[in-house]
């Protein structure tokens, strides 16, 4: 039994919905902002959402994940062991592997992520556990096979809802890097079958999925929070009905039901849930492929924008080995593999990126400052080199111990001198190419900088299953 001094419903409430006397900023409300933000209000609202997820990490760390983390090292668990967590009622609606820890000096461990210290994956109920392991030793007693069904950029047709006429969901611009990767990949026991575009029908996937035994989806999904089956991916189609939803995967019959070992959904909100308090367990997108027989899902919380979204599952499978070690667990699987993902993404460099990926020319006429460099994320480089990023652990070693690296220990010097703002390494994407910036007119490109630091581009993710 851990206690939990000052965790109740009304602080989660507030966490939550916001309000109170700290000025916290719930996570729903600023979900809802930021997901219906337009062109006019995008960056306030897109500043109003960091603003509360750095806040609610901050929050869940104090609160809920650092005394479990405590009580696992009271245990005696291994730094990196994997830690399953059935979060109850609404907490599930929150990134609790992306919580922040404090420092603890006394094994050598910076302040990091509850997700960094340890290899998290989630489930709904004991029972969608039982079976998510039961689905993997059968995988594995079919021949532990990676058959791979992926759909990419769905063309999704709905009509506008002012004038009535029809209107296509937004390309997604990098669906095309994304496509390579896989057909670039040798660990696939087959050619991927790639549905893309208008062939992204719900039709298709439901034919397909039931020999697969990985599912790649990269496209738009919906989160209904007052009907949480409602929610769903977005397959290509104009009638709104024809999705791939909670409800249609949760009623599928023996002779449709998936047997996957992995679903990787990389939309927006696949993992934000409803919850029934009477049962104390969540439902949404990954409970619902566990229930309809998929072993693993990697989904996401909140829309991230699609560099960082391709970059992480580009690690995700560049790390992921599920074939089955001592004992049937795997070498190292999506758990693993997820928690090494989110650590590179966030300690990515701009120099390793100009290491990764080969850049291209500039486009005649392009209005952007002055030493952009431009990478193409469907060209990396023959054999990328990934530059040691000082004190880590080594990428496949989930238990190495880190020691903290002297700037962690003494803050920095604060300059008398006001310093402008700096740019986002980042200036956007353009088809599959990733356009980085300098920091300030005139200065060359900083390649220390990390673009993906900030927690809404690697915490989104979470791995639901084994």
């Amino acid at each position: 039994m851990i206690n939990l001094n000052g965790l109740d419903a009304a602080r989660l409430s507030l966490w939550l919905h916001g309000g109170g006397s700290d000025g916290v900023a719930g996570f729903i409300g600023a979900h809802a902002e930021f997901r219906g933000g337009n062109d006019d209000n995008y960056q306030p609202s897109q500043y109003k959402f960091d603003t509360a997820i750095n806040s609610i990490l901050t929050l869940l760390g104090n609160f809920l994940l650092a005394p479990i983390d405590a009580h696992l090292r009271v245990l005696g668990l291994a730094i990196g062991a994997h830690v399953i967590i059935l979060p109850p009622g609404q907490i599930s609606m929150l990134p609790l592997a992306a919580a922040f820890l404090p420092p603890a000096p006394e094994i050598e461990r910076p302040a990091e992520p509850f997700g960094n210290r340890w290899t998290v994956s989630l489930a709904p109920c004991f029972e969608a556990l039982i079976a998510a392991r039961a689905r993997n030793k059968a995988w594995i007693a079919g021949g532990a096979k990676t058959r791979l069904v992926a759909a990419l950029d769905p063309v999704v047709i709905r009509p506008d809802p002012h004038t009535g006429t029809p209107q296509h969901s937004r390309s997604l611009c990098l669906t095309a890097a994304e496509d390579a990767l896989f057909r670039l990949r040798d660990c696939f026991s087959d050619e991927p079958l790639v549905l893309f575009g208008v062939d992204a029908t719900a039709e298709a996937l439901l034919a397909a999925l039931p020999g697969a035994d990985m599912l790649h989806f990269s496209g738009h999904a919906a989160f209904d929070l007052v009907n949480p089956r409602k929610s769903h991916l977005a397959t290509a189609g104009a009638d709104p009905n024809d999705v791939l939803s909670v409800a249609r995967l949760v009623e599928l019959d023996d002779g449709g039901r998936l047997r996957l070992r992995l679903a990787v959904l990389s939309g927006c909100e696949t993992t934000l849930s409803g919850f029934n308090m009477v049962e104390d367990e969540f439902i949404g997108l990954p409970a619902a492929f566990v229930q309809a027989g998929a072993a693993a899902v990697l989904a996401s919380h909140w829309p991230v924008r699609e560099d960082a979204a391709f970059l992480l599952t580009r690690r995700f499978y560049e790390v992921l080995n599920l074939a089955p070690g001592p004992g049937g667990e795997p070498i190292f699987g999506p758990a693993a593999a997820a928690r090494e993902a989110a650590r590179w993404l966030r300690q990515l460099t701009v120099g390793e990126l100009l290491d990764l990926f080969e850049t291209v020319p500039q486009p005649a006429g392009a209005d952007v400052p002055a030493g952009c460099a431009w990478l193409d994320l469907s060209e990396p480089r023959g054999a990328a080199h990934i530059r040691p990023t000082g004190g880590q652990a080594d990428p496949l070693d989930p238990g190495a111990p880190r020691k903290l690296p002297p700037q962690m220990k003494t803050r920095d010097p604060v300059s008398p001198k006001p310093t402008p703002p700096r740019r986002d390494p980042v200036l956007g994407t353009s088809g599959t190419r990733l356009v980085l910036q300098p920091p300030a007119d005139g200065a060359p490109l900083d390649l220390d900088a990390k673009p993906y630091a900030n927690p809404v581009h690697w915490a989104a993710f979470s791995l639901t299953g084994v």
